[in-house]
């Protein structure tokens, strides 16, 4: 007998496929934690619901992108399970690809309805998330695809701008690359934290 043969009628024995774990995860969630793509397509076939949340409300999608599951992730997408989607902290699977460096990812869900002008809760947008994360590729890329490179993101009491990030966070690379895209050096205090940074 074939593996997936075998993996299927295992899975055909499960009656109940709500079943959680004290940690609110199931078996699709458990099947993504130990990286069973297998497993995890035959779930799917099966009916399971991709879009269940676990106690943290993550989804299958959040789970393979956070833990770099990037076979199981890619077959998500282009399921389209939900790419909006948040956790209890208020980030969606696009703000997870950028946060676990996974490009690839981000760009598949892009093309799959994801929303280049997202934000977190704290109100800081992809660009933003990308500078602080110092991750001068992530950044060059969303550029690239439309990310207003001067719009700032963040509470209102501690608005800052993508220039203005990079600069506080030291990212000199990203730093000369938005300078390079026309970054506007005359908001607030932009002008005088990137003189300091130069001359230090």
């Amino acid at each position: 007998m074939k593996e997936r043969e075998f993996i299927k009628l295992l899975l055909n024995k499960i009656q109940d496929l709500s079943y959680k774990n004290s940690e609110g995860c199931n078996y699709l969630c458990q099947s993504i934690h130990k990286g069973n793509f297998p497993i995890t397509k035959l779930l799917l076939e099966k009916g399971i619901n991709p879009d269940e949340k676990d106690n943290e409300s993550r989804t299958a999608l959040l789970i393979a992108v956070e833990e770099k599951k990037f076979e199981i992730a890619k077959y998500l997408i282009e399921k389209e399970v939900s790419v909006n989607v948040r956790d209890e902290y208020g980030r969606n699977p696009l703000i997870y690809a950028i946060q676990y460096r996974q490009k690839e990812i981000l760009e598949l869900m892009l093309t799959k309805g994801g929303d280049i002008h997202t934000k977190n809760d704290n109100g800081y947008n992809l660009l933003a998330i990308a500078v602080e994360n110092g991750n001068e590729s992530m950044v060059k890329y969303l550029l690239e695809k439309g990310a207003q490179i001067d719009l700032t993101s963040g509470k209102s009491d501690y608005s800052r701008s993508a220039i203005m990030m990079a600069i506080q966070s030291g990212h000199i690379g990203i730093i000369k690359l938005l300078l390079e895209r026309g970054a506007d050096v005359s908001l607030e205090g932009t002008s005088k934290n990137l003189a300091f940074r130069f001359s230090t």
